[in-house]
């Protein structure tokens, strides 16, 4: 039961780290494609 449990922590820590990775980028990109005033 431990073992699992830390191997659903590294999991999580690893999914966190590649959600992560791209949003600057993706904020980025969707800023500038959509006007300052943003969608609404």
């Amino acid at each position: 039961m431990v073992e699992r449990e830390a191997e659903a922590k590294k999991a999580r820590q690893l999914k966190k780290k590649q959600a992560y990775k791209p949003d600057p980028e993706a904020s980025f990109s969707w800023s500038a494609n959509t006007s300052t005033r943003g969608r609404r």
